[in-house]
């Protein structure tokens, strides 16, 4: 009955000894992977700042070709009513 009561300690002894030994395992794992989230997630903000300000970049260069497109048409416009008064 000793022996099996001490087969039983040392076998429970050994238990928490693992479970503890998973457990701080797991809780570095999961720090590891909140770090990596983490950083990941700054990344992505990164990244959409990026696009936000080449969006901006790429509509102020539109407005300013749509600028220039209409002022060529004025300019041509212009032109061709100033050729019928020259007729």
């Amino acid at each position: 009955m000793k022996d099996a009561e001490k087969q039983l300690s040392e076998q429970r002894e050994r238990d928490i000894k693992q479970f503890e030994e998973t457990s701080r395992v797991n809780k570095k794992t999961l720090e590891q992977l909140t770090e990596q989230l983490t950083k990941k997630e700054s990344e992505i903000t990164e990244l959409k700042m990026a696009m936000l300000q080449l969006s901006e970049r790429e509509t102020a260069r539109m407005r300013q070709l749509e600028r220039e497109a209409q002022n060529f048409r004025d300019m041509m416009h212009s032109a061709s009513n100033n050729s019928h008064l020259l007729r």
